[in-house]
């Protein structure tokens, strides 16, 4: 006899489900995350695992492992972002294999179509809203077609941060 609980679910087939089946599925679902040892005891224990049996079936093979790290450097070779990676191991490094589009230096044109719009909002410190990006685009359509209205308003941004930096410097 089905409880109501598993009537209510959604479930097609509810009395095909059980207990030993979802910690099987989650034990193999875990392992494309990796975890350490003493995460893997926690969630054996948890699971009501044997953590013998559980880490000789529920671990992605060596050779897995390595293959997923060493994609995460061919896609940030690929996409040209490298360099934003110095410094960090390959567990740290998060990278979207979707992601094409590669940074661009602002073009000379592009700066001075931001700066005859908004050198204001720089001098000031003050960010520009949306309603401010795109004003600045419609006004140099020619020299920002290729810019989004947020690259208009993180370039600012990122003029104002560097005006900052500067000024602290000249106080000490």
């Amino acid at each position: 006899m089905q409880s109501d609980g598993l009537r209510r679910n959604g479930a097609k087939h509810p009395e095909t489900l059980s207990s030993t089946k979802l910690r099987k599925h989650i034990s193999t679902l875990s392992t494309v995350l990796n975890l350490k040892d003493n995460e893997m005891d926690i969630l054996a224990n948890f699971l009501g695992h044997d953590i013998r049996v559980h880490r000789q079936y529920y671990r992605l093979p060596e050779g897995t492992l390595q293959l997923a790290k060493v994609s995460k450097v061919l896609l940030a070779l690929q996409q040209g972002r490298l360099a934003d990676f110095k410094g960090m191991s390959l567990d740290q490094i998060q990278i979207d294999p979707n992601e094409t589009t590669k940074k661009r230096s602002w073009t000379h044109a592009e700066v001075k179509a931001v700066e005859n719009t908004l050198m204001t909002f720089i001098k000031s410190g003050k960010v520009p809203g949306k309603f401010d990006c795109i004003a600045c685009i419609t006004a140099s359509p020619e020299a920002l077609m290729e810019r989004s209205w947020t690259a208009v308003k993180f370039y600012v941004k990122n003029r104002i941060t560097a005006l900052q930096r500067e000024s602290a410097r000249r106080i000490y």
